[in-house]
């Protein structure tokens, strides 16, 4: 079984991003992202899959430009 990892995770205006690797060495960015009464995350929306963690990176800083890294 694949469980996603979380490669980095980002703030801004209240709202949490992750970028998170996902099967097949892809990387996929979360957008407003909560965690539920169970502990799960899940996101408001998604972006991607990207090849690479530095496409991810700079699609998020695209889409949420006011973001900065947290630590994980």
């Amino acid at each position: 079984m694949f469980r996603l990892k979380i490669c980095k995770r980002f703030l801004g205006n209240e709202a949490l991003c992750f970028i998170v690797k996902v099967p097949n060495d892809l990387y996929q960015n979360w957008y407003d992202v909560r965690k539920d009464d169970f502990g799960d995350w899940y996101p408001g929306s998604t972006a991607g899959l990207f090849d690479s963690l530095d496409d991810a990176v700079a699609a998020l800083k695209k889409h949420r430009p006011m973001v900065e890294e947290v630590e994980l």
